[in-house]
């Protein structure tokens, strides 16, 4: 299809929080609004005199500064953001406006916050004297007692800050005229994303999270010409001649902020053509009615209390709805199938993705992959005759996408070129560097890669040759059966462990010799307690 106009400059905004519009409205004289969760209305940050920015850590690293801080135990997202402020990348912020919902960015913000005690002392992560920081204490309940507790909250810890420090008009007609600017961005937004639902679409995945993630990020009035222009530009654009993806996908999960990881999904042949995560516009792009007589910020607070899936909500009928909701999504946009991801150590998307692995495709008969794995998605778009008996087959293999979301690779090896599609393992080269073995009872998870530049495993496509159920599970089975031999090996020393998680330690290919024989080469600079090694 033809490019976006504005794609490119688009992305060029989302390389840094502090972005050309952040910086334009600053040099207006705006204060920015940083924060970190849909339960944080941006439209009362969006007032008169100041501005939204959705926290985000693009380009992130290893976050070794916030891991200290905040424990390796906890969320790659909430510590990237750590990471990013302890490197100054968010001292434009005047205010953070945090809500107590999501743990480990509850958890980051509490750092920034100036808590002014004798016996606490401040680590003053902002560069900016007039920076402050307020939580708003979010209900679990959507009954009439909570949205009179949110709209409280929301007076106390978002409107009066505003306007004792920073002079904003809180007043009714300042939130209705903020409401009509948030309307027309959710009207856009939901306009563009309409074309999803065409029988073959005229916008990509990737192309409608960069779209999203910018109204997210940039203030709200210089987005939108972005917005109108791209809204325009969609209505005559005409799709390829011949569609580059073999099926349509729901991508669901936690704070998926990341384009890139919707491309690599779409670089498999997949279409993702419904973004129903926390950066995502279903929900969260719906306008806001305010009833006639009804206050501003009653409306506002209702508004994000109902219209919100979130997983903290645990209610029955909440998390039956939200299954529903899945499920009406995968129809409403012709998905085939539908993708379940959560961070390692979200605490309510485990939850969240363990149940709808099982309720969606037993009460609603939807292929689900709960983890991001490309083998999975391979099926999806290769098997779409004998989908679910590949899913099974694929199930067995245990492989684990490494994420931008935080999840670990675990084992990485070079395959040759893939001829054939019957013995795989015969094709393992002889070396291989274990990275990480986990200590655990089940066999690891892994990832392996057909070249140097490669970090996934790639089944051959339709049009070069076609895969049998049978030999998915042949795959299935011996790659099992390998990788518990090696973990059987690994883990029966404890020294040896240890030294595993140190040290890259080189082994010859297990499936050339009988186990017996089987021999650990230990690196060079290995020290001298690797003789404790089994040889």
């Amino acid at each position: 299809m033809r490019d976006l106009k504005h794609l490119i400059f688009m992305e060029d905004l989302l390389q840094e929080a502090n972005n050309d519009l952040v910086k334009q409205a600053k040099a207006e004289g705006r204060r920015a609004l940083g924060y970190t969760c849909n339960f944080m209305p941006e439209v009362l940050l969006d007032l008169a005199g100041c501005f939204s920015v959705r926290l985000r850590a693009p380009r992130s690293g290893s976050p070794d500064m916030a891991t200290y801080y905040m424990s390796a135990r906890t969320c790659h997202f909430g510590r990237s953001l750590m990471e990013r402020a302890l490197e100054g990348g968010v001292n434009f912020l005047d205010a953070q406006m945090a809500t107590e919902t999501c743990t480990v960015t509850c958890r980051f913000q509490e750092h920034l916050m100036q808590k002014h005690l004798d016996s606490v002392k401040d680590m003053d992560i902002i560069q900016n004297p007039d920076f402050f920081c307020e939580f708003t204490d979010v209900p679990f309940k959507k009954t009439e007692n909570s949205y009179l507790h949110y709209r409280r909250q929301l007076q106390a810890h978002v409107l009066d800050p505003l306007a004792q420090n920073c002079g904003i008009d809180t007043s009714d007609e300042a939130l209705l005229k903020a409401i009509e600017q948030h309307n027309e961005v959710c009207r856009l937004i939901t306009e563009i994303g309409s074309y999803r639902k065409l029988d073959v679409p005229t916008i990509t995945g990737y192309e409608f999270h960069v779209i999203q993630l910018a109204s997210l990020t940039c203030p709200k009035d210089l987005i939108l010409p972005y917005l109108r222009e791209t809204a325009e530009e969609l209505k005559t654009r005409q799709p390829d001649a011949k569609p580059a993806y073999r099926c349509k996908l729901v991508l669901s999960g936690a704070e998926n902020d990341d384009p890139n990881f919707t491309k690599l999904i779409e670089s498999c042949g997949a279409l993702v053509v419904a973004d129903r995560y926390c950066y995502g516009s279903l929900p969260g792009r719906e306008e806001i009615v305010v009833q006639p007589g009804q206050a501003p910020l009653d409306a506002i607070a209702r508004h994000y209390l109902n219209f919100s899936m979130c997983p903290r909500f645990m209610g029955q009928d909440e998390m039956r709805g939200r299954k529903k909701y899945l499920a009406d999504l995968a129809k409403e946009y012709k998905a085939d199938g539908i993708i379940v991801a959560s961070n390692k150590f979200c605490e309510y998307w485990s939850y969240e993705r363990t149940i709808d692995t099982i309720v969606l495709n037993r009460d609603f008969g939807i292929p689900v992959g709960e983890e991001f794995a490309l083998a999975r998605l391979q099926v999806f778009t290769h098997l779409d005759q004998q989908r679910t008996d590949a899913l099974q087959a694929l199930h067995q293999l245990g492989i684990a996408l490494h994420a931008a979301l935080g999840r670990r690779l675990l084992l990485q090896g070079l395959l040759g070129a893939l001829e054939g599609h019957a013995p795989l393992l015969d094709q393992v080269v002889d070396q291989f560097e274990v990275l990480h073995i986990l200590r655990r009872e089940e066999t690891v998870a892994f990832l392996v890669a057909l070249g140097a530049d490669d970090a996934e495993l790639r089944l051959p496509v339709a049009d070069q040759r076609r895969i049998d159920v049978e030999h998915l599970g042949h795959l299935a089975h011996r790659i099992k059966k390998f990788l518990g031999h090696i973990y059987r090996l690994i883990i029966r020393n404890v020294l040896g462990y240890m030294l595993f998680t140190r040290l890259p330690i080189r082994f010859a290919n297990p499936s050339a010799r009988p186990r017996a024989h089987t021999r650990f080469t230990p690196s060079e600079n290995a020290p001298a307690a690797t003789s404790c090694l089994r040889r």
